[in-house]
C-alpha cells in the first residue's frame, strides 16, 4: 500500500494510515517506540505533541519516515526571498561573523539553517550542540575542531556530526561562506 502525499493529511491522521498500512496495533507502535500506548493513541488523535526524538522512533516504528510524518505543505511564506531575511552579527574577540537566516520563524521547524559569512581571522568560541549539524563550505577555507579533532575544510566540502562540542575559524585570507545547517537541540 503505498502511502498518500503527506501534505494532505495531519500528523495523528498520517500516524494511523502508516500504522494500518504496515498492519500494526496502537500497542505494537508503542512497544516499537518505546512509548506508551496512551501516548500513541493521543498523537492519533490531535490531543499530545510529540517531541522531535519521539517523532523520529515514531517513524522509525511505523517504517517511515521523519519527513513523510511532518512534512506540511507549502504556502506562500515557504519562500523566502534574500532581502526578506534575518541577519545578524556575532562578534568573538573583535572578529565578527554575520548569520543569515534561511528559515523562517515556524515554531515547529526541524532544521535551521543559515549562511555563515566568516571574516578573516574568525575564530568562534567553544559551542555544544545536541543534535546534528551538516555544513557546507560555499567559499573560502575554515577548520572545525569537534571534540579536540580538528578538520580542515575548503570550497565545496562539507562535514556533519551530531551531539558534540565544537569551534570553528576561517583559515583563509577572505571571507569564508558556510551553509550551515542544524537539528534543535
Amino acid at each position: 500500500m503505498s502511502l498518500p502525499e503527506p501534505q494532505d493529511l495531519a500528523l495523528g491522521v498520517r500516524m494511523q494510515y502508516a500504522r494500518r498500512a504496515v498492519g500494526l496495533t496502537l500497542k505494537q507502535v508503542a512497544q516499537r517506540a518505546q512509548c506508551s500506548e496512551s501516548l500513541v493513541s493521543k498523537i492519533e488523535n490531535g490531543h499530545a505533541e510529540p517531541s522531535l526524538s519521539m517523532l523520529r522512533r515514531l517513524a522509525q516504528a511505523l517504517e517511515t519516515t521523519l519527513t513523510w510524518l511532518t512534512d506540511e505543505p507549502y504556502s506562500p511564506d515557504a519562500v523566502h526571498r534574500a532581502q526578506q531575511r534575518s541577519t545578524f552579527h556575532v562578534e568573538h574577540e573583535g572578529v565578527i561573523e554575520t548569520r543569515e537566516s534561511l528559515h523562517s520563524a515556524h515554531t515547529h521547524a526541524l532544521l535551521k539553517g543559515e549562511i555563515r559569512r566568516l571574516a578573516p581571522q574568525w575564530i568562534s568560541p567553544m559551542h555544544q550542540h545536541k543534535g546534528q549539524v551538516l555544513l557546507y563550505v560555499l567559499k573560502g577555507s575554515c577548520t572545525i575542531t569537534v571534540d579536540e579533532q580538528c578538520f580542515a575544510l575548503n570550497t565545496h566540502d562539507s562535514f556533519s556530526f551530531c551531539n558534540q562540542r565544537y569551534h570553528y575559524e576561517n583559515t583563509a585570507p577572505a571571507i569564508t561562506e558556510l551553509l550551515w545547517v542544524q537539528s534543535p537541540a
